[in-house]
């Protein structure tokens, strides 16, 4: 349960920062984004660094039990699943996040991740402490 704890705070406040930090800086994210499509080096390094930090998590908390701690698993995975297909698709990436939309993409995505980063800080932060 330490790990879970761990996970759910570690992801908790990232996903807390990442989702102010496009809310409150959504024309630079959006630069940033580009930027990072443009660059097939910079996709590679950042999806096998993905892959890597998605491995991580699937090591230590592959548990598909029936209460919160399986979000965790899931967001492990699709964080592998994400990091590959920044290796192995990047074009499919590219065309995806493209085609998602413009400032509503980018919102309702940064809104999901407060939810869900609040979520998972309140769950190791406070209520199983």
């Amino acid at each position: 349960m330490e790990t879970t704890i761990f996970l759910a705070k570690l992801l908790g406040m990232m996903m807390l920062i990442s989702a102010l930090g496009i809310l409150v800086n959504i024309k630079n994210i959006k630069k940033l984004i580009d930027g990072l499509f443009k660059n097939p080096a910079l996709m590679y390094v950042t999806g096998m660094f993905i892959v890597l930090m998605g491995l991580i998590m699937v090591f230590v908390h592959n548990d598909w039990g029936y209460d919160w701690t399986v979000i965790i698993t899931i967001i492990a995975w699709l964080t592998v699943a994400k990091g590959i297909f920044f290796v192995v698709l990047p074009d499919a990436m590219k065309t995806l996040v493209k085609s998602a939309g413009g400032d509503s993409f980018y919102v309702l995505g940064a809104l999901l991740a407060l939810v869900l980063g609040g979520y998972l800080s309140y769950m190791g932060f406070y209520f199983l402490a």
